[in-house]
């Protein structure tokens, strides 16, 4: 049964939670307590939020049995009613059309390496390449002048190398056994025995690398944790940046990457799927999930915060660095709100939408749980640029959401205010980018944490290049992520597939299955052999090098030596071999 409160009740009660009610400015953000200390991740769920707990008084509150103006326990102020007509504000109005840029519009690439090449770029390509032939060049050391696979790396195999780990993805196979991947009883991948040998892959596994080693140690005492992957890192999220813009929506969210090793930032957070990692703060497009802004959290930093910003608020700030004044809207989970963050990205020219902890101080008593409310139902309560509201999904529970981006009390049409629906559409930009990057993971398993970010810069490069791809089309291309995916890593791989189908002494088995891949038999398409006067005592080009079968026959058509197992006698009659 409804209770309803008498003049006297109100009275009591105007005493003991509200101020006078006489017009004053809110509080700054400044002076209240915020405190820098890392809280649990939030589940993003909406109707179910972690039951609060019970006020001393139960009353059922409707939206106009408030008082004019409500307060929080800092004493920050919010009026019952909108300050203004709910129109577009000139805070949201984006000039600035999502869509391809800069390299991406100039080059309008129509194949996907052509899209992927525009962030991974040579410059990253180069700087791997010779760091990886330093360690090359230390490793072959102790592995003697007889070990085959332990020469240096050029740019084409190096693409074909990271074109089998893109295809690995795209099979499942990322954490499959190297040795079921090369084999040769039929239960391999022919893919992977015509790019390189199993030998050769794994040692090219063992000795990537993406910093200079040397000045590696001097880098890491100057404050720079991630010394060895920062840069390649740092020069990967520019070109992110440079050739896509954001629609008028984004979002913020930390993104795991899945390590169990050594590492001092390592991260626990139960609920993602692989609890422990390395923590990503990501900004991405909160309609196509393009990522366009991240950073590798590596515990805390040495950075100067005059201003005493709290940590959710520095990710946040240090994330929209590309979008700044361009009046576009931020949505975030509870982590990262608070009124101090709307302030400042208002001076940023941004708004932000996002759900808020019920033990914030700016949260007004009756806006909290309480067990009389009746479901559906909503309280709002406004300042000239927030707007707060408490929706009830469920009895005895309630959602918290603040908004700079709405300023009405507009209920839609399945019972729920419009700022939640605006935050359901938007909120899961970084999750479905997480999604898409771990539905074909290229990430092999490992103990050192740069390959881990390197395979998620891999995994990331090939969901945006995908994104720009279709935007480059000028019409509609429907092909699916998949077929991208095994494009992109047949692109990286047929150079190298070319050029080892020329080698002389590659057996026929291998030279079928490249002949495959490329589309054509293994007879054409090879350097021509001139064949000598004299016929020398030779190795039979098929056998396999620990028989060292040797011979004088020859092929009569490509003139390579063969012994008689894989040779073939003719016999003809003098009338026949005259036709």
């Amino acid at each position: 049964m409804k209770k309803t409160l008498t003049e006297n009740q109100l009275q009591k009660l105007a005493e003991n939670f509200y101020d006078d009610v006489e017009d004053s400015e809110p509080l700054q953000e400044t002076d209240c307590d915020l405190s820098d200390a890392e809280s649990k991740h939030s589940d993003h769920l909406t109707d179910s939020e972690v039951e609060g707990e019970d006020n001393d008084e139960q009353m059922d509150i409707d939206n106009d049995d408030l008082p004019s103006y409500v307060y929080g326990r800092n004493r920050y102020k919010w009026g019952k009613t909108p300050p203004g007509p709910s129109k577009t504000r000139k805070s949201n109005i984006v000039l600035h059309l999502p869509g391809i840029k800069g390299p991406a519009l100039n080059a309008s690439p129509k194949t996907p390496l052509e899209a992927w090449s525009l962030l991974f770029t040579d410059d990253i390509l180069e700087e791997i390449l010779e760091h990886t032939n330093a360690k090359i060049s230390d490793l072959s050391v102790s592995y003697g002048s007889t070990a085959s696979y332990v020469g240096h790396l050029d740019m084409i195999e190096f693409k074909a190398f990271l074109g089998l780990q893109i295809l690995a993805g795209v099979f499942k196979s990322n954490h499959e056994d190297a040795i079921s991947l090369f084999s040769t009883d039929g239960t391999g991948r022919n893919i992977f025995r015509g790019s390189m040998s199993k030998d050769r892959f794994l040692f090219l596994l063992a000795a990537l690398r993406f910093d200079d080693q040397t000045s590696r140690r001097e880098r890491i005492q100057n404050g720079d944790k991630l010394a060895a992957i920062s840069n390649i890192y740092n020069i990967f999220n520019s070109n992110c940046q440079a050739n896509y813009t954001c629609s008028e929506y984004s979002v913020v969210d930390e993104m795991l990457v899945g390590f169990r090793g050594r590492c001092s930032f390592r991260q626990y957070l139960k609920s993602k799927p692989k609890k422990y990692g390395i923590k990503i703060m990501c900004l991405c497009d909160a309609k196509t999930h393009y990522l366009l802004n991240s950073f590798i959290y590596a515990g805390k930093t040495t950075e100067p915060n005059p201003n005493k910003l709290s940590v959710p608020t520095l990710s946040v700030l240090k994330l929209v660095s590309p979008i700044t004044n361009t009046n576009r809207n931020v949505t975030g989970d509870n982590w990262f709100t608070s009124i101090q963050l709307i302030s400042e990205l208002k001076s940023v020219g941004l708004t932000y939408v996002g759900t808020m902890r019920k033990n914030k101080r700016e949260v007004p008593k009756q806006f909290l749980p309480n067990r009389t409310r009746e479901e559906k139902s909503s309280l709002f309560g406004f300042t000239h640029d927030e707007t707060i509201v408490s929706f009830v999904p469920k009895k005895n529970r309630c959602v918290l959401l603040v908004s700079s981006m709405h300023h009405s009390q507009l209920i839609e049409e399945n019972g729920k205010p419009e700022i939640i629906n605006f935050y359901n559409d938007t909120k899961g930009g970084v999750d479905a980018l997480d999604q898409r990057c771990a539905t074909y993971s290229c990430q092999r398993r490992t103990r050192r944490w740069p390959m881990a970010i390197f395979g998620a810069i891999l995994d990331i490069s090939r969901v945006n290049s995908y994104i720009l791809f279709l935007s480059a089309s000028e019409e509609t291309v429907k092909i699916s992520r998949r077929k991208f995916s095994v494009a992109l890593g047949r692109d990286l791989i047929v150079d190298h597939m070319k050029r080892r189908f020329q080698i002389r002494e590659l057996s026929l088995d291998l030279k079928t299955v490249i002949g495959n891949f490329l589309g054509y038999n293994p007879a054409e398409d090879r350097e021509p052999v001139e064949a000598g006067p004299i016929r020398k005592y030779r190795r039979c080009y098929i056998c396999p090098r620990e028989m060292d079968r040797k011979s004088k026959t020859c092929c009569n058509i490509c003139s390579r030596n063969i012994c008689k197992i894989h040779s073939r006698n003719i016999v003809e009659c003098q009338t026949c071999s005259q036709r």
